[in-house]
């Protein structure tokens, strides 16, 4: 069999299974990996020498330094002490959640690190106050999608170098286009759902009155030393593991407490499609798919269809670990088949936007996290359909914006 077919098929194969058997995908994909590769007699040093070292490096070191934020309980803290700052003004607390969660998100724990994290605290919340569930959820949501994308957090890394493998910037204009969209429909889903009509009710929690501990003081100095850092251009990855060396000599955890919030089946999945991804490219399967997207797109279809096909895969798939992966390197040759009339860039932004907005979706890993946060049987069973409701609007929304976001490139 031609090897970019069967390259492809090892891709397909290793997402099917892993969809239907509930097996982490990336794990599947290394076997598959090594399959394909002794069908087509490849070396098996090229298929190590595939896996995404820098990725990995990058994913673990900025997972671990949060992980040790959130063990000793600075990320909890620092949460409850924003929720609790409206004094009584209830109606306000949906917006918070949503610029809480965007701006702590895009300083590197990412979008579901944040939504793990707030989405317990923000539905007890809204049970308490008699808010919508729905809508708190969605604002949460949008608002870890919103810094989700951020250069810092995980995603944004994962796409970054994912385009920086075909010459391509995308930083901060993918960071940008992601805040703008996030922060479009979360303004509008907060008016939609009236937000601004909530009754005023003070919010009491009983944590807020505490101060932050010596340790999570001194975890939050030193992250912020490390972000500042980063941004002076320092290496995301050895940045994020001295600091997080500097934190365990200070004992602020223990190492085995923060190595256990450490996504380890997150980062598996990332990188072991990856590596996948990295045989389908070096066989050339991804013209495969080039061609067929190029049989239906042109400079008008072009962002529309990568933001619906990214929106569909994350129906049942993840954003940063299958659907960036497997499209983003496409985009180069999609832009070339309609004459370079609509720049990769462009595509990129798309495919993010359609893949990040179908996320309240209960098949997806942030919308799993609102059903296991949202109370009693009862309450999951009405909330079900309206998340994949929401998903699905936000999707075809997103698509037709997608028209127009082209252009702006």
């Amino acid at each position: 069999m031609n090897p970019s077919i069967l390259s492809l098929l090892g891709l397909i194969l290793s997402i099917t299974i892993g969809i239907v058997a509930k097996i982490n995908i990336g794990l599947l994909a290394i076997g598959m990996a090594f399959i394909v590769g002794l069908a087509i007699k490849m070396d098996t040093k090229a298929i190590v020498a595939s896996w995404p070292n820098s990725l990995f490096m990058m994913l673990f070191g900025m997972s671990l330094l949060f992980g040790i934020a959130s063990a000793n309980g600075t990320l909890k803290r620092l949460v409850e002490k924003s929720a609790n700052g409206l004094k009584g003004h209830v109606r306000f607390l949906p917006l918070l959640l949503f610029f809480t969660t965007a701006i702590i998100a895009a300083l590197g724990p990412g979008n579901i690190a944040m939504v793990a994290m707030m989405m317990p605290l923000a539905m007890a919340l809204a049970k308490e106050e008699k808010i919508s569930q729905l809508l708190v959820a969605a604002m949460v949501i949008l608002g870890a999608n919103a810094g989700g994308l951020s250069p810092l957090a995980p995603t944004g890394i994962i796409a970054s170098n994912l385009a920086k493998q075909d010459g391509l910037q995308i930083s901060y204009t993918l960071f940008r286009d992601m805040l703008f969209i996030s922060t479009f429909f979360g303004i509008a889903t907060y008016i939609l759902m009236k937000g601004y009509k909530i009754p005023h009710n003070p919010v009491i929690n009983e944590n807020v009155a505490k101060p932050f501990t010596s340790k999570q003081k001194t975890t939050l100095a030193v992250i912020l030393m490390a972000v500042l850092a980063i941004i002076f251009g320092w290496n995301i990855a050895l940045t994020a593991f001295l600091a997080s060396g500097c934190l365990l000599l200070l004992r602020v955890t223990t190492e085995k407490e923060a190595l256990s919030q450490v996504p380890w089946s997150a980062i598996l999945l990332v990188c072991g499609v990856a590596l996948m991804i990295s045989i389908v490219d070096k066989t050339r399967g991804m013209d495969i798919i080039i061609a067929a997207l190029s049989r239906f797109t042109n400079e008008r279809t072009a962002g529309p269809i990568m933001a619906f096909l990214g929106g569909l895969m994350s129906l049942v798939s993840s954003a940063s670990g299958v659907v960036l992966p497997t499209l983003i390197p496409t985009v180069k040759g999609v832009s070339a088949q309609v004459g370079g009339a609509v720049r990769p860039e462009a595509l990129i932004s798309a495919l993010v936007i359609g893949s990040h907005l179908v996320s309240p979706c209960p098949f997806s890993t942030l919308g799993a996290l609102v059903i296991a946060s949202a109370g009693s049987g009862r309450e999951k069973d009405i909330l079900f359909p309206k998340l994949i409701l929401s998903g699905l609007l936000y999707l075809v929304i997103g698509t037709i914006i997608s028209y127009f976001i082209v252009f702006l490139y």
